[in-house]
C-alpha cells in the first residue's frame, strides 16, 4: 500500500471527518452534518451476539444519532438499513436478524460509486492495511473491531464470473470478516459474523465461485 505523507493524512482527515446522513429511499431527501470527534474512537462496539436493537442503539451512539435504520424484508429475511454519505458516496449500513440467516446474524457496511476497496480486484491487496477501509470501521463499531479485524488471518479468495465479484475471508480472534467487490457496479462491502457462524456457512464457497 501506498503511505501517504503526513500532510496529505492530515488534508484527507480534515475532509473525512463529515458524513452526511441521507434517507435515499425518501423522495424528500433529509440531510444533517456531523463532525466526528475523537471522543468516537473509544465507544462501544456494536457486534453480532447482541440483538438487532443494542446493536442499533450503539451504532447510533457511534456516530452522533445520524443513523436512522429502517426495517426491509426479502421474503421471510429481515434486515435493518441505515443509509448515509461517506465524502461524496453512498453509505449503507446493514444488520440482519437472527431468522435471516442460517445461525447467526451478521452485520456489515456497503459502499458505492466510491474507490474504497476497489484494489481489492487485485490479489496482492490487504484492506486489512487500508486507511480509509479501517476509517470506517472505527467510526461505525470502534477499536475493537479494528484490532481484530487488523490481526485476523487471511484464509481464502473466491471469484464469482456472474457478478463478477471478488471476495476474500479473514478470520479473527473475536469475529470473522468477509470483504467484497462487486465490480462492475462498483460496490465494496464488509460483513462481520460470529465465529460459529463463519466457520460454518460464510468462510465456504458458493456453487458459482472458484478459487483464487
Amino acid at each position: 500500500m501506498k503511505q501517504a505523507s503526513k500532510s496529505q493524512k492530515t488534508n484527507r482527515a480534515r475532509h473525512q471527518h463529515h458524513i452526511f446522513a441521507d434517507k435515499l429511499f425518501i423522495s424528500t431527501l433529509t440531510f444533517c452534518t456531523f463532525i466526528f470527534s475523537p471522543s468516537l474512537f473509544h465507544k462501544a462496539s456494536a457486534l453480532p451476539g447482541q440483538s438487532p436493537t443494542e446493536s442499533m442503539r450503539l451504532i447510533n451512539n457511534n456516530l452522533g444519532g445520524i443513523a436512522d435504520f429502517e426495517v426491509e424484508r426479502y421474503g421471510s429475511a429481515e434486515y435493518y438499513r441505515a443509509e448515509l454519505t461517506y465524502g461524496n458516496s453512498p453509505l449503507s449500513i446493514m444488520i440482519s436478524s437472527p431468522s435471516s440467516v442460517e445461525n447467526d446474524y451478521s452485520e456489515g457496511i456497503g459502499i458505492r460509486e466510491s474507490d474504497i476497496g476497489n484494489q481489492l480486484i487485485t490479489s496482492d491487496f490487504n484492506p486489512r492495511q487500508d486507511e480509509d477501509i479501517l476509517y470506517v470501521i472505527q467510526q461505525i463499531w470502534g477499536s475493537e473491531v479494528v484490532e481484530d479485524f487488523v490481526g485476523s488471518r487471511y484464509t481464502a479468495r473466491y471469484y464469482d464470473a456472474s457478478g463478477p465479484t471478488y471476495r476474500n475471508t479473514y478470520r479473527g480472534n473475536k469475529f470473522g470478516y468477509i470483504v467484497r467487490l462487486f465490480n462492475d457496479s462498483k460496490i465494496f462491502s464488509l460483513s462481520i459474523y460470529s465465529l460459529q457462524d463463519f466457520d460454518q456457512f460464510r468462510s465456504k464457497p458458493n456453487e458459482f465461485e472458484e478459487i483464487l
